[in-house]
C-alpha cells in the first residue's frame, strides 16, 4: 500500500520573501504617485483660494468703487468670501479672539507652519517692484484711493496677491544663524548696505549672491514687519527678487528690501493677477518680466512667463 500524501498547508520562506518583495516594490512605485497627487491637490486648493480672493477683490471694487486700503486688506475682504460673521466680530473691539481666527480660504494647505488659531494668513498684496516709492496696485497713506482704471500696464499683467511661507516672527526666539540658513525662506535677513531708489538691480544682485547669504545675519530693531497674521496684517510681498529667494531688510529699512513670494509648491508660486486669473510663476522667471508684473503703471512690456 502507498503512503497517503497530505496536502501542503503553508508557504515556504522563499515564497513569503517573494511576496513581501513584490509588495515593497509596488509601494515604492505607488508612494511617489500618491504624494504627487496630494501635492497637486494642495496646489489646486491654493489656486482656488487665490481665485476666491480675486473674486472678492472685484466684488469689493464693484461695490465701493475702489480697491481695499493696503492695511489689512484680507480683513476688509472677509464679507466677500462669505465671512461676514467673522468680519462683524472683528469690528467689535471687545472680541479680541476673532482676530486669531483664520478662514481656510486664507491658508495655503502646503504650509505646515500655519496656525489658524493664531490668526496666520498665507496671502499678501503686491507691494511693487521699486525700493521706493511703492509702485504696486494698492494705495498707501500718502496716495489717493486707487481703482482698476489706474492699472495702465493692464490688469492681466499686474500682480495683485501672492503667497508667502509663514516666517519665524521677529519677537520669537531665533535659532542660531547656522540653523536659520537650513530653512532660510522663513527668516528675515540683514543687508549691511543701504540701496537707494533706482538701485533695485544692485539690491537684487547683492541679496541673491550666495557668498553674501553665507554671511548674512538676523536683523535687529525691525518691529513686527513681516508679521503674517490678522492682528499685524499690513506687510506685503514684492517683486524686487524672483519667487522663493531670501527676504532682506535694506540697511535700516525693513520695508525697502526684497520680500519675495515664497511657497512649498515645487518650482514656483501661485500669483493672483488683477484681472482675477491665477497663474503659476516659476522661481526661475526672468528679472525684467517679474519686475514688470509687480508694477501698476510703469509702462513695462511683459513678455512670456
Amino acid at each position: 500500500m502507498r503512503p497517503q500524501r497530505h496536502p501542503r498547508s503553508g508557504v515556504t520562506l522563499v515564497e513569503l520573501m517573494v511576496v513581501l518583495g513584490l509588495i515593497t516594490a509596488l509601494m515604492a512605485l505607488l508612494l511617489p504617485a500618491v504624494q504627487s497627487a496630494r501635492g497637486s491637490a494642495r496646489l489646486m486648493q491654493c489656486r482656488n483660494n487665490l481665485h476666491q480672493i480675486g473674486i472678492a477683490t472685484h466684488n469689493f471694487h464693484a461695490f465701493s468703487g475702489k480697491l481695499p486700503f493696503s492695511l489689512q486688506p484680507l480683513r476688509k475682504l472677509l464679507p466677500n468670501v462669505e465671512q461676514q460673521g467673522l468680519y462683524d466680530a472683528m469690528e467689535d473691539e471687545a472680541n479680541i479672539g476673532a482676530w486669531f481666527t483664520t478662514p481656510s480660504v486664507y491658508l495655503c494647505p502646503d504650509d505646515s507652519y500655519l496656525e489658524p488659531s493664531h490668526g496666520n494668513v498665507s496671502y499678501f498684496l503686491n507691494g511693487g517692484s521699486a525700493i521706493a516709492p511703492p509702485n504696486g496696485p494698492f494705495e498707501v497713506k500718502s496716495i489717493p484711493t486707487r481703482t482698476f482704471r489706474d492699472f495702465t500696464d493692464g490688469l492681466s499683467t499686474t500682480a495683485l496677491f501672492s503667497e508667502r511661507l509663514q516666517m519665524v516672527w521677529r519677537y520669537a526666539e531665533y535659532p542660531s544663524v547656522e540653523a536659520g540658513r537650513q530653512n532660510p525662506l522663513r527668516y528675515l535677513w540683514q543687508t549691511p548696505l543701504e540701496f537707494v531708489p533706482g538701485q533695485e538691480r544692485e539690491l537684487a544682485a547683492w541679496c541673491m549672491d550666495q557668498n553674501n547669504q553665507s554671511q548674512a545675519v538676523y536683523p535687529t530693531g525691525v518691529g513686527h514687519f513681516g508679521s503674517q497674521s490678522f492682528p499685524g496684517e499690513g506687510s506685503w510681498y514684492n517683486h524686487i527678487v524672483p519667487p522663493n529667494n531670501w527676504a532682506f531688510i535694506n540697511g535700516p529699512w525693513p520695508d525697502r528690501g526684497p520680500y519675495p513670494a515664497t511657497s512649498l509648491h515645487p518650482g514656483g508660486v501661485n500669483v493672483l493677477m488683477a484681472d482675477g486669473a491665477v497663474v503659476f510663476v516659476s522661481s526661475n522667471i526672468g528679472f525684467e518680466v517679474w519686475w514688470a508684473l509687480g508694477s501698476r503703471a510703469s509702462g513695462d512690456v511683459v513678455g512670456e512667463f
